[in-house]
This record gives C-alpha cells, sequence and structure tokens, in this order.
C-alpha cells in the first residue's frame, strides 16, 4: 500500500515548521542571554563611571573655584553616563519582553521582568537626582567628604 502523497507532504511541512519554531527559540533565547549579561556589565560600568564621577565632583568643589570648568565636565558626563544607562535599560526592557512574548518561556518572561525593573528603579532614581532629591546614607561620597573635613 502507497501512502498517500499529500499525507506525507504535510507531515515533512510540519516537521519543518516544528524545527524553525525550536530553532527560533533558541536563538532568541541566546539573544535575551546575551543581551541580559551585556546590560549587567553595562551597569556595573555604568554605576562605578557614576561613583568616580561624584568622588571628583566633590574633590572639584573643595578647590578654590579655579576648577569650576572641570567640574562642568563632570557633571555633563554624570548626566550623559545616566542618559545612556536609560537607553540601554530601555532597549534591553524592550527586547526582552518581546522575545518573553514571542517564546512565552519563564526564564525569558523573569529576565524582561528584571529588565523592566531596572528600568523603573533608574528612572525613579534620575527623576531624584533631576529634582535634587539625594539619598543620605552613611557611605555616600557627601557623609565621607564631610567626615575628612572635621
Amino acid at each position: 500500500m502507497t501512502p498517500d502523497p499529500t499525507l506525507v507532504q504535510q507531515s515533512n511541512d510540519f516537521l519543518i515548521l516544528g524545527l524553525a519554531t525550536t530553532l527560533a527559540s533558541v536563538i532568541t533565547a541566546a539573544i535575551g542571554g546575551v543581551v541580559a549579561v551585556l546590560v549587567a556589565r553595562l551597569n556595573t560600568k555604568a554605576t562605578h563611571a557614576a561613583t568616580q564621577a561624584e568622588k571628583v565632583a566633590v574633590n572639584l568643589t573643595k578647590s578654590d573655584g579655579k576648577l569650576d570648568a572641570m567640574a562642568k565636565v563632570v557633571d555633563d558626563t554624570h548626566t550623559l553616563v545616566n542618559s545612556n544607562m536609560e537607553k540601554a535599560l530601555l532597549v534591553a526592557s524592550v527586547a526582552l519582553r518581546r522575545v518573553a512574548n514571542l517564546t512565552k518561556e519563564p526564564a525569558d518572561e523573569a529576565a524582561a521582568e528584571v529588565a523592566e525593573v531596572a528600568l523603573v528603579e533608574h528612572r525613579k532614581k534620575q527623576k531624584m537626582v533631576d529634582t535634587g532629591v539625594t539619598i543620605a546614607t552613611d557611605s555616600s561620597i557627601e557623609a565621607r567628604a564631610r567626615k575628612d573635613d572635621q
């Protein structure tokens, strides 16, 4: 008995579709993982750069005003770092949300949520900086500068 050619073709089509779907899922998961790692690295570097910029700003303000131009550059650099950080977090959160929506995988959903929370938290902190509100902690640069002056 010869198999029906239509059924054979449909079977082959389903096999190809299944392989393509699996391949797409693997690729999107890999992209999501790479993006998450890159965002984490960028976040670490941006935080370090911002801390260093704040240290320089504190030292510059202690000078006799001779370095005001450099203080402005440091402030502008800090602003630029924060702006770029928001852009990176926005790209990551959108990309990871799209991957999660495509794959419906719990790991992709979790990665998207982490990126979205990071973006919201960054925006909250940036709004505080923009409005002049500071977060007082014992480890803050201002607190250490005051201790040095005493």
